[in-house]
């Protein structure tokens, strides 16, 4: 659906067609899908499958509801990014 609504089957069928081996049409794919595309794919999925919800009740659906405020989510999220 996403594809069909920005013509990326034509984009892909392209890359497809001038690349021969999968690090160049993966470097390709990625040259395409940049930042303003992931941005319309977000917006895209927003208004059509996922709700527009508080960031809070957002990160409490996937870890368990187990912050409090959002600042308590921010810090967990940066000290995993340390780590990792």
């Amino acid at each position: 659906m996403f594809l069909d609504a920005i013509n990326g089957n034509r984009e892909l069928n392209r890359i497809i067609n001038n690349t021969s081996d999968y690090p160049s049409f993966c470097k390709m794919f990625w040259h395409w899908f940049d930042a303003f595309i992931l941005i319309k794919y977000l917006h895209f999925g927003r208004d059509n499958f996922y709700p527009d919800i508080p960031v809070l009740e957002a990160v409490n659906q996937m870890k368990g509801n187990q912050f409090s405020s959002e600042r308590e989510a921010l810090k967990y999220f940066r000290e995993v990014d340390i780590i990792s």
